[in-house]
């Protein structure tokens, strides 16, 4: 895992003393199952975000535009991710109008990311954890393909794409 990765590692093991140490502990075991789902949330974000680097029609979409710049992106996206998942609610920004100002984005790239989620979820997470975090990034999806497509997509029918590409022919 990257440096960054470690932030909320650390920040969530030092809340969680501090309560401990403040005479806190009951406060202090109520927050660690939010702490290590913003871990694995963390996790996730490096090794999707790993992926979508490396993947080939993905990568020279992001590449050129984060270059020099992931592990602040990535700290971002650990809070957005979070934030989209109700954990918590740190995250600013627009990210309907960053993606929208993509290059040349097309079906197969929407595909390939919601693709690459899916695989990323499911190896990390349990089976009811992975299928809410596909509802979330299914959520993104929709919206984002309004933006670049002009239409609304049914999100089963995003996730009926999804499946029938990842199919082998």
């Amino acid at each position: 895992a990257h440096s960054w990765v470690m932030v909320p590692i650390a920040i969530a093991a030092l809340v969680v003393l501090g309560l401990a140490l403040t005479g806190r502990p009951r406060l202090a075991r109520l927050l660690i199952p939010l702490g290590i789902a913003v871990i694995a949330i963390a996790l996730l974000v490096d090794r999707f975000y790993a992926g979508v680097r490396a993947d080939a029609l993905l990568g020279p979409v992001f590449e050129p535009l984060l270059h020099g710049r992931w592990d602040a992106h990535l700290a971002r996206m650990v809070d957005f991710w979070c934030t989209a998942c109700k954990l918590q609610r740190d995250f600013r920004g627009n990210v309907y109008d960053k993606h929208m100002a993509l290059p040349e984005i097309r079906l197969a790239h929407l595909l390939r990311w919601l693709r690459l989620w899916k695989r990323h979820t499911e190896a990390l997470f349990a089976p009811q954890d992975a299928a809410r975090l596909w509802r979330v990034a299914l959520g993104v999806a929709h919206v984002l393909h309004l933006g670049w497509f002009g239409e609304l997509p049914r999100p089963e029918a995003l996730q009926a794409q999804v499946e029938r590409e990842a199919s082998p022919a």
